[in-house]
């Protein structure tokens, strides 16, 4: 795991109890200045629709009616209306405005009709109201009762909370609506002054927290580190350290016994299984259980050519230099494309790709693989073969299907493994390289999902033992050698039954001392026999193996 970048655990907890702190000081801070904020909003509001009420009887609702164009300003009802509102603004000193509208029919703004305001910020009579609220319009409809704005509204000219109530006519529908702005700044005033005394108070009780915290955390990490350090020994498999702590925390006392237990118990366990195997098991985050899933991957088998053969005739000593040489190349380019080796049997490995982590590119993954094995072990051979010693060659076949992949076995002893067609596609194609002279196989839909990033030619289309349907099998390499074009030449002939001109072809790249090619000889020899013997039957290019 990479701690880099990591916190220490030591300001994690001193910057936990001081942020924890901070964080609820302010909380609850901010839960008084809301409740402080919402009663006064109340308050406010309450005061409101009795000032309301008051007033909307000193407003002649007939009178009111009478002033509909902006010429009647001139008339005594306008300007006798209109002191009225300015005596009541002077009577409550906290109105900051008052005025009526009305909204007619076919408009879709309300417009003023009175205005108390000054010079500055008067609005004359039929001056449309711009930005007009929601409460403001439903004041205009029933049910007719006072309403009040749900928050306090600031500009330029300070902050206050609005109000309206209509003015009922004889009729008992609305003439207009009395609006009434009140200052509310004392109520901002009164937050400023709340908020920076909380402020205050988490300040100092955050200082008085970090020495708190600081020493807290020193008492807990130090001991913690250590056991850290214990773990990291463990995780190597080096149990013979000891670790001595004092420590006033009974947790981490019990950690240091527990961790003993646990190197005892391996200790044990090391005597009965491989070191490796034991640190593979460390390394598990979840619980093996038995049960397998549906799962597409990419299927890699690998075995040495002839290997029976060469083990007669080498030294257990000899063998055991190659094998050794044999498994590490095969088993470190593999883990390098982050592959699951799932077992080793005799010489042969067999591994996959896409479980248990996900790969998107699992398909490309195999065939680099594929590639690296046969560099890596060709390396590892110049290393260790000494005169008499034979010249092994690594035998690759890569499929890619749907299988059943996950823990297989019995309660009591699982094995993470796959089975399935994609498997036994995978096993056969390795077989198939000794037939055709190849050193990797690789099944068609392997090649179609990694793309155009490898090289590879068309080997043959085979049905193998065991499936009637046929698939196109291919060689890969790293780049194509300049005799490809001459093959992929004979194989279009191949392909449309044209077997002449294909076995000339396929005869000149197998006779050919500097290229020998396998594959051709063997397609060479199948097109001479057509020739003699004649297509077989319901020929559709498909070769059926006959053999595993």
């Amino acid at each position: 795991m990479k701690t880099k970048n990591r916190m220490s655990l030591r300001l994690s907890i001193s910057g936990s109890i001081i942020v924890t702190v901070i964080a609820t000081t302010l909380l609850i801070g901010g839960t008084t200045v809301w409740m402080s904020r919402q009663s006064m909003r109340e308050d406010l509001s309450k005061r409101m629709i009795d000032v309301l009420s008051i007033l909307r009887g000193q407003i002649d609702p007939e009178l009111h009616s009478t002033l509909r164009v902006r010429e009647d300003m001139e008339k005594p009802a306008y300007i006798g209306l209109r002191n009225r509102l300015l005596e009541m603004r002077k009577a409550v000193l906290d109105i900051s405005y008052l005025y009526t509208f009305r909204m007619d029919a076919g408009q879709d703004r309300p417009y003023f009709v009175l205005d108390s305001g000054t010079q500055d910020d008067f609005s004359a009579l039929g001056d449309v109201y711009d930005e007009a609220t929601t409460t403001m319009l439903e004041s205009l409809a029933p049910p007719y009762k006072v309403r009040v704005e749900a928050d306090f509204a600031t500009d330029q000219w300070g902050t206050w909370l609005s109000g309206y109530i209509p003015i009922i006519n004889a009729e008992g529908g609305v003439e207009a609506v009395l609006g009434m702005d009140m200052s509310a700044s004392y109520i901002s005033a009164h937050e400023q002054g709340l908020m920076l005394s909380i402020l205050a108070i988490a300040l100092v009780i955050a200082g008085a927290m970090v020495l708190f915290s600081v020493f807290i955390a020193r008492a807990i990490a130090r001991p913690l580190l250590a056991l850290s350090d214990d773990m990291s020994h463990i995780a190597e498999l080096k149990l013979d350290t000891v670790v001595k702590l004092k420590s006033g925390v009974k947790e981490v006392l019990l950690m240091v016994d527990a961790l003993e237990n646990m190197k005892k118990g391996l200790r044990s366990f090391r005597k009965y299984v491989p070191a490796d195997l034991v640190t593979q098991l460390i390394g598990m985050q979840q619980e093996a259980v038995l049960g397998t899933k549906r799962q597409e991957l990419t299927i890699f088998f690998c075995d040495l050519a002839n290997f029976t053969t060469h083990t007669e005739r080498l030294s257990p000593e000899d063998l055991n230099v190659l094998m050794s040489a044999y498994f590490i190349a095969v088993t470190e380019a593999l883990q390098k494309e982050g592959a699951t080796i799932d077992k080793f049997i005799g010489d042969a490995v067999m591994a996959f790709w896409n479980a248990p982590q996900a790969l998107e590119d699992h398909a490309l993954r195999g065939l680099r693989a594929a590639m690296a094995v046969q560099e890596s072990f060709a390396g590892a051979m110049a290393g260790h073969v000494r005169p008499g010693l034979p010249e092994l060659v690594v035998r690759v076949g890569l499929a890619t299907g749907q299988v059943m992949v996950g823990n297989m076995g019995h309660e009591g002893r699982l094995s993470y493994t796959a089975i399935g067609d994609a498997v036994n596609l995978a096993s056969r194609l390795e077989s198939l390289n000794k037939y055709y002279g190849t050193r990797i196989l690789v099944a068609e839909e392997t090649l179609r999902q990694a793309g155009n990033q490898i090289h590879f030619r068309p080997i043959d289309k085979v049905a193998v033992k065991g499936k009637d349907q046929g698939i196109v099998i291919a060689e890969i390499a790293k780049a194509e050698p300049a005799w490809w074009a001459a093959y992929r030449g004979a194989w279009e002939a191949y392909g449309v039954g044209d077997w002449m001109r294909a076995f000339e072809g396929f005869s000149r790249l197998a006779g050919d001392p500097a290229i020998a090619d396998g594959a051709s000889k063997a397609l060479a020899a199948r097109c001479r026999d057509f020739l003699e013997g004649g297509t077989p039957e319901l020929w559709n290019g498909t070769w059926s193996m006959k053999d595993k």
